[in-house]
């Protein structure tokens, strides 16, 4: 049976990517990967950031389908990782972020959850002491050294687990799915060093003490109108988070050696996406909440088939995410599963969509992250802005964007790329035609919305310190 390695490059848009095209030589090892590879042109996600992303991937379904909008909320479908864990492969996910934890319907199938985010902890059973240090005994000399000479960050020991759990696997002649969320790209952007200073986008000057505000939490003021980074400022913020891409970059070309080694790489199936992109001051935003423009929704995607099917193939229609769970089980010649929204990418040239969707339910706990890191009180309008469910439709040629407690809104994405003017709004070009029929498009594909917005359920301290560090809380 063929193994899957899927790659989630935690909050990476697209047009950040140089195998995409970018013009900083950001991902020089995807684009040699590429050459292997199926380079989907114009893959979307199903939500704006990691739950609801995550289920969709998941299970096929669109978000309103699973339900797994935010961490507590419960996720319905078949997890593709227990469907293969049925079917005799071996499972494993390792990450560093609390959203994808034990504790998460996200973790669901998987044998083996290496939760990172913990370290240092003093393992309770041999099995967590043999997962978490006694099959890293080197890496962590090595990871020990490099820190203390480089100041290397953890990505560095999430791909030593992967790779430890891969030769496992490997060893005992198991097929296996092994999952990894780098989660470096996520703010906040410190990518370590030569990384970090590789990239300068402009020679404009920045304000610093802004820059390194804009990078951890700052945004949250952005958002609450207190304060407005010129573009030097954001280009800068960038560069950072060009940095962060480069280094995950790099620890994607140590799983492939890894493969190689082990004399399993061409027919190992492999998967490089990102759950949602990231906003850098487009529309009054930053991070990836609060909206379905496509800064956040426009991903990459590129899938290696077993053998090197297809290899240097690119596909220009549009796909959405929801369509890698039929496309596994394709490749993995399941049957009897049928329970999806997706449609498979196996053959590539027949795959795609005319219409691609995907969903947010605004959480509690961010707004709530938005009045504690702003400085003055938020605005009650902008909460307002911000506390609203979204639904769209997104064609080749318009966006309809369909808003809870509020007007619904219409891009022209042909003659307006960056979605600024809102033709609803504006009344140009006689729209009601074609809103109509993408809002009948939304009523015909998906569920509504949970009416509650999801609070923040208790979790132990380290999960907790993980969504503060990472600005959730």
């Amino acid at each position: 049976m063929t193994s899957l390695l899927w790659i989630v490059l935690d909050s990476v848009r697209i047009d950040h990517l140089s195998c995409y095209g970018y013009e900083w030589n950001t991902t020089p090892n995807l684009e040699e990967f590429r050459r292997d590879a199926v380079r989907f042109e114009q893959a979307f996600a199903p939500g704006p950031w990691t739950p609801p992303s995550h289920g969709s991937m998941f299970t096929g379904r669109y978000p309103s389908h699973h339900g797994h909008f935010a961490d507590e909320m419960e996720m319905s479908g078949t997890p593709i990782a227990a469907v293969l864990a049925d079917t005799g492969y071996t499972t494993f996910s390792v990450n560093t972020s609390a959203k994808l934890a034990g504790h998460s319907p996200l973790s669901a199938g998987f044998e083996t959850c290496l939760e990172l985010f913990r370290l240092p902890f003093v393992p309770s059973t041999f099995e967590e002491l043999d997962d978490y240090y006694l099959s890293m005994l080197v890496p962590w000399i090595h990871f020990a050294y490099r820190r203390f000479v480089f100041k290397e960050k953890v990505p560095f020991l999430v791909t030593a687990a992967l790779r430890a759990q891969m030769k496992r696997a490997t060893d005992r002649e198991s097929p296996f799915f092994g999952f990894v969320n780098y989660l470096s790209a996520h703010s906040p952007y410190d990518p370590p060093e030569p990384f970090r200073s590789e990239f300068t986008g402009s020679s404009d000057p920045a304000d610093p003490d802004l820059v390194e505000s804009l990078a951890t939490r700052g945004g949250y003021r952005v958002m609450a109108g207190e304060v407005d980074p010129a573009a030097s400022d954001w280009r800068a913020v960038k560069d950072r988070y060009d940095g962060e891409i480069a280094y995950i970059d790099r620890e994607i070309a140590r799983l492939f050696r890894r493969l190689r080694s082990l004399d399993i790489y061409d027919e190992t199936m492999i998967i490089v996406t990102a759950d949602h992109g990231e906003h850098f001051g487009e529309h009054g935003l930053a991070y990836h909440q609060f909206s379905l423009f496509d800064e956040l929704l426009h991903v990459p995607l590129l899938i290696k088939f077993p053998g090197n099917e297809y290899a240097g193939k690119t596909v220009d229609n549009l796909v959405s995410l929801v369509d890698i769970y039929p496309t596994v089980l394709d490749v993995i010649d399941v049957d009897g599963i049928n329970d999806y929204d997706g449609r498979s990418l196996y053959p590539p040239e027949a795959s795609g969509h005319d219409a691609v969707f995907a969903e947010y339910l605004p959480k509690a706990s961010t707004l709530e992250a938005l009045e504690t890191y702003a400085e003055r009180e938020v605005p009650g309008d902008v909460l307002d802005r911000f506390n609203r469910g979204l639904q769209c439709v997104r064609t080749s040629s318009h966006k309809y964007v369909r808003v809870t407690n509020g007007r619904d809104r219409l891009y022209d994405l042909g003659n307006d790329r960056y979605e600024r003017h809102d033709l609803l709004e504006e009344g140009d070009g006689s729209p009601g035609t074609v809103a109509e029929d993408l809002s009948e498009r939304i009523d015909s594909t998906l569920s509504e919305l949970p009416k509650a917005t999801p609070t923040q359920a208790s979790y132990d301290a380290a999960v907790m310190e993980n969504l503060r560090e990472l600005g959730y809380i």
